[in-house]
């Protein structure tokens, strides 16, 4: 077994693919096929070729690139997107005294500080309709209660 799992999260732009056909074969566990609409298939035209996000995907797998990251325009979208997440979390989840307290890596450090950090973890196996299945990880202390709570 490795030592270690490396993850990298691809985030593409457009690519040059017949992956705007997909609806095309969709299960009928899915809602069945549908038409693909024809202007995607003109945009995809547009995009990057597959071998060069093949080779992108690679070169950030050989790195240990957390991100894959294909088309350089999208850094705009994506300053966008985080300007209105941030403008969200002040309006939903305003910053607080002590809320540092309930941050994931302080709490880590609390458990590792505790002796008895083997009964803080539960892990749960969530069975989902389909065969895959989910890992949940809840944080408990021995007396069952919520961390920070």
């Amino acid at each position: 077994m490795a030592e270690r799992v490396g993850v990298s999260v691809l985030c593409p732009g457009i690519v040059e693919s017949e992956l705007w056909r997909s609806s095309e074969r969709r299960p009928d566990a899915l809602g069945g096929a549908v038409p693909a609409p024809k202007q995607n298939a003109v945009s995809m035209r547009f995009g990057l070729p597959a071998e060069d996000i093949a080779q992108r995907v690679m070169q950030g797998i050989e790195n240990e690139s957390f991100y894959v990251l294909t088309h350089p325009h999208v850094v705009d979208i994506a300053c966008q997107r985080w300007e209105e997440t941030r403008d969200a979390f002040a309006t939903q989840a305003p910053r607080y005294e002590g809320d540092k307290a309930c941050a994931v890596p302080n709490i880590m450090k609390r458990l590792a500080a505790d002796s008895r950090s083997s009964h803080w973890i539960e892990v749960r196996r969530m069975a989902r309709q389909s065969r895959s299945s989910r890992m949940r990880v809840t944080l408990v202390r021995g007396d069952g209660k919520m961390p920070c709570l």
